[in-house]
C-alpha cells in the first residue's frame, strides 16, 4: 500500500491526467490508483495510461515509478444497457422498415469479461464480449513479450496495432456509433508484431491475415506505423498494404492499401482525436476524416452526478460506386458518471449530409448505461 502511494504521488509529478475518469476497475483496484492515472475519458487512453499498455504493465516496476508490481493475474467485466433506443427518420423516401423505426428497450444488452496478467515477463490480455443473442466470438487477446527494456514482441487476434494505445487506429469507442474511420484502418484478426521506441519514437511492424479471420489463412498484409508523444499530444502516421484472403480458391489475392495520420491533444480536461484516413481498392481511392471531442466538467451540483462530460464525434468520409459520394454523420452526447462504477451515457447521432441518391438519412436517439465490476 505504501508503495502504491508512493507511485501516485510520482505520477502526479510526471503526468497530467483528468481527474474524473471511468474504467473498468482491475488495474485501479490492483493498484490503488484513480481510474484517471490511466484514462483520459474511459476508456480512451491518457499518455501514461498508453506508455503501461506497451509495457505490459511493465513500466510501473521500475525505480521512476516506485516499483510498484501487478498482481499476477487481475479480472474484470462490464454490462452494457440500452435504456432507450429509437431511430427515426428526416427522409419520407427512407429505406427504414417498420421494425428498425421500432422503440427498443434493452436493460442488459452487452457483456464483458476481462481477464489479464503476467507470467514471468509475459503479458496477456483477453476481453471476452456478447450479446443478447449470446454469441461469443473468440476473444480479442494478445501476448506480449518483452525483449529489452525498448522492443517489445507481440501477436495474437487482435488489431494490429493493439498496444498501440492511442484511440486513433484501435478507436475505444465512448458513444454508441462507430467512428467511420474504423474501415480506413486494419482492424482485428490473427496477427504477430514488434514494437520498438526510441526518444520518444514509437515504431511498430505487424504481419496479419484478413479482418475477422481467426484461422489466419494466408496472411499476406503488413501494417507500419510511427508515433511521436508527449503528455499533452501525440502523432502518428501509419500504412497497410496487402492482399484479401478468397475462401472460393484458398488463397489471398485483390490487393489493397489504407493509410492516414492521426493525432491526440490534451489540454487540462479537454481532449480531441482525429484520424484522415485513405483506403485504395480495385483502383479507387476513397478517403475519411474522424474528429472526436470531449471535455470533463468534474465539480458539478446536479445530482446524482459526480461528472458530466459532453462529447462530439463527426465523421466525414467518401464512398466509391453507383450511388457513391461524401456523407458527413455527427454525434453529440454526455458521460453522466453516478460513480466509480456507474455512468449514463444519452445522445443523439444522425447523417447530416449525403449523396443524393442515398435515402436512408435516419438519426437515432440512444440512452445507454454502463456498468463495471
Amino acid at each position: 500500500m505504501k508503495k502504491s502511494l508512493t507511485a501516485f504521488l510520482l505520477f502526479g509529478l510526471f503526468i497530467t491526467f483528468a481527474a474524473n475518469s471511468f474504467a473498468i476497475p482491475n488495474f485501479a483496484r490492483n493498484l490503488n490508483f484513480d481510474c484517471g492515472v490511466c484514462h483520459s475519458l474511459r476508456p480512451q487512453l491518457g499518455s501514461f495510461g498508453q506508455q503501461f499498455l506497451r509495457s505490459g504493465g511493465k513500466l510501473l516496476n521500475t525505480k521512476t515509478y516506485g516499483k510498484v508490481d501487478l498482481a499476477t493475474d487481475f479480472y474484470g467485466g462490464r454490462l452494457k444497457s440500452e435504456w432507450l433506443d429509437k431511430r427515426f427518420s428526416a427522409d419520407s423516401t427512407t429505406a427504414l422498415t417498420a421494425g428498425q423505426k421500432e422503440l427498443r428497450i434493452r436493460p442488459v444488452s452487452e457483456g464483458q469479461i476481462f481477464l489479464s496478467g503476467r507470467v514471468a515477463s509475459t503479458f496477456y490480455y483477453s476481453l471476452f464480449t456478447t450479446d443478447t443473442n449470446f454469441d461469443l466470438g473468440l476473444p480479442k487477446t494478445y501476448i506480449l513479450q518483452p525483449l529489452s527494456e525498448n522492443v517489445r514482441l507481440y501477436g495474437g487476434y487482435a488489431s494490429p496495432f493493439a498496444i498501440d494505445g492511442y484511440d486513433t487506429v484501435s478507436h475505444r469507442k465512448i458513444l454508441r456509433r462507430e467512428w467511420s474511420a474504423a474501415d480506413f484502418v486494419p482492424g482485428t484478426g490473427q496477427m504477430v508484431g514488434m514494437q520498438a521506441n526510441y526518444k520518444g519514437v514509437d515504431g511498430t511492424v505487424v504481419v496479419h491475415g484478413d479482418e475477422g479471420d481467426s484461422l489466419g489463412r494466408d496472411p499476406e498484409s503488413l501494417s507500419v506505423r510511427f508515433t511521436y508523444g508527449k503528455p499533452s499530444y501525440g502523432l502518428g502516421v501509419y500504412y497497410t498494404a496487402g492482399h484479401i484472403f478468397d475462401e472460393t480458391v484458398g488463397e489471398s489475392t485483390e490487393s489493397f492499401q489504407l493509410y492516414g495520420l492521426d493525432g491526440t491533444f490534451r489540454l487540462g480536461d479537454f481532449n480531441l482525436i482525429f484520424l484522415a484516413g485513405f483506403r485504395k481498392f480495385r483502383g479507387e481511392t476513397v478517403n475519411n476524416l474522424s474528429l472526436e471531442v470531449n471535455y470533463t466538467f468534474g465539480k458539478v451540483s446536479i445530482r446524482p452526478f459526480k461528472a458530466i462530460i459532453p462529447i462530439i464525434s463527426v465523421d466525414t468520409f467518401t464512398t466509391s460506386g453507383a450511388g457513391g459520394g461524401r456523407f458527413i454523420q455527427a454525434s453529440l452526447g454526455a458521460v453522466l458518471r453516478v460513480n466509480s462504477n456507474f455512468r449514463f451515457v444519452p445522445s443523439v447521432e444522425g447523417t447530416i449530409a449525403a449523396p443524393n441518391g442515398f435515402v436512408n438519412k435516419d438519426f437515432r436517439i440512444t440512452l445507454a448505461g454502463d456498468l463495471a465490476f
